[in-house]
């Protein structure tokens, strides 16, 4: 997570401005320490973790309290909020959906409505907000992130930025074999 943020620094500085924080399907808080330890400790930023999971909540709070005695948080809000429903969140925001998307897919009978779910976060959010997606680097999650790349694309709301710079239907879907991309995607709201 913290290379794909710095890699999503280089390319789109204005990420360091945002002072709130998202990390949906927290887990541990992962996602939310690579962005304390990436992005510039001189601006405190607000984090709401959500996850379906108490426990990890409670380790996730922990983790950041303890990394953040240098700075650089002004507050930390868990909550217990299972996805793909999505949680009350601010308006302009750094959102997160670190590993969780493979998750969604493999708990469920149904497959995630990608553009549903898109066209909902597109809803609560900001143009100026941003969206980083990170998945497994294996084939069946990063096919499954090719498909929401299409997904963003698809339904209008979304500028995909990296690491596709297209926003024609993804050709690695449509070529047997070949579907081993990277695994992160960053959407700019529209």
């Amino acid at each position: 997570a913290t290379w794909v943020l710095r890699d999503v620094l280089h390319l789109h500085p204005g990420i360091a401005e945002l002072t709130e924080v998202v990390d949906l399907g927290a887990g541990p808080g992962s996602a939310s320490l690579a962005t304390l330890f990436s992005l510039p400790r001189e601006v405190d930023r607000s984090y709401a973790l959500h996850d379906r999971s108490r426990s990890a909540l409670k380790v996730a709070r922990r983790l950041l309290e303890r990394c953040s005695a240098g700075g650089g948080v002004k507050s930390i809000q868990t909550t217990v909020a299972p996805l793909p429903g999505l949680p009350a969140m601010p308006r302009r925001a750094l959102v997160w959906l670190s590993m969780v998307l493979n998750e969604l897919e493999a708990g469920s009978r149904r497959q995630l409505d990608r553009g549903g779910f898109l066209s909902r976060l597109a809803e609560r959010l900001e143009p100026s907000s941003v969206v980083l997606v990170m998945e497994p680097a294996l084939r069946g999650p990063g096919r499954n992130l090719l498909a929401l790349h299409d997904a963003a694309v698809a339904c209008g709301d979304w500028r995909v930025i990296a690491p596709c710079t297209h926003h024609l239907s993804c050709p690695l879907l449509r070529e047997r074999g070949r579907s081993q991309p990277r695994s992160w995607l960053r959407a700019h709201r529209c």
